[in-house]
């Protein structure tokens, strides 16, 4: 039966989204995530076990208007791993600016973490917007700032690469321009960025060590 109905639902709203959204690159996203959604759902049906899986996986995996203040953990009777943050950042990875007058309404929700400025379009600098978004999902304060230098003054000084630490880097000419993601691994003179605004998208990148300019935990 449910196989039935995906495999309509498969000939249907591809139609409807070629007659609804104009732009051929926007049209090859929605067919590409929707094509994507139905084949998970398909494989589903085949395997009820890896339904149960995913919901194990995602029932404590609220989104941030979904999460009461109640639920956020407590700092002071409960330390929180490096490994709570980085799981919640892997998790957005792929999320991508929207080229054009569109804006991926996911990267829009992280903008709601800062109070320094209004976040309406996604090609804003949201490399920041994105750490302190995550850190919003485990209950840790963050910066509230959408300048990454923000982060040199937060949490204490890690000294050197740690797992999961805020890493600060610089970037352009300006005293107030850099970039900032989590550290999650580091090799000769490089270390490993998972991070928002990289490439215009969610990703995870390698940077020179001589650029960064600090490392940084929270105080817990």
């Amino acid at each position: 039966m449910m196989e039935t109905i995906f495999s309509i639902l498969a000939s249907i709203v591809p139609v409807v989204i070629k007659l609804f959204v104009q732009k051929k690159e926007a049209q090859d996203k929605a067919l590409a995530a929707f094509q994507g959604w139905v084949n998970e759902r398909l494989d589903w049906a085949k395997k009820p076990e890896k339904l149960k899986d995913y919901y194990d996986k995602q029932k404590d995996h609220f989104m941030p208007d979904q999460k009461l203040d109640s639920e956020k953990q407590d700092l002071s009777s409960k330390k929180i791993q490096p490994e709570a943050w980085v799981q919640w950042a892997k998790g957005e990875l792929g999320t991508e600016e929207i080229k054009g007058k569109e804006h991926n309404q996911r990267i829009l929700t992280y903008g709601k973490s800062v109070t320094s400025i209004a976040y309406k379009e996604d090609e804003t600098p949201w490399c920041s917007v994105f750490v302190n978004w995550v850190f919003d999902q485990v209950g840790i304060e963050p910066t509230r700032s959408a300048l990454a230098r923000s982060w040199l003054q937060w949490g204490i000084d890690c000294g050197s690469y740690k797992y999961g630490a805020v890493c600060i880097m610089q970037r352009g000419n300006k005293s107030w321009q850099g970039h900032v993601g989590f550290a999650v691994d580091h090799k000769n003179d490089k270390v490993l960025i998972l991070g928002g605004n990289q490439s215009d998208k969610v990703s995870l990148q390698w940077y020179s060590l001589k650029d960064v300019l600090g490392f940084r935990m929270p105080k817990v």
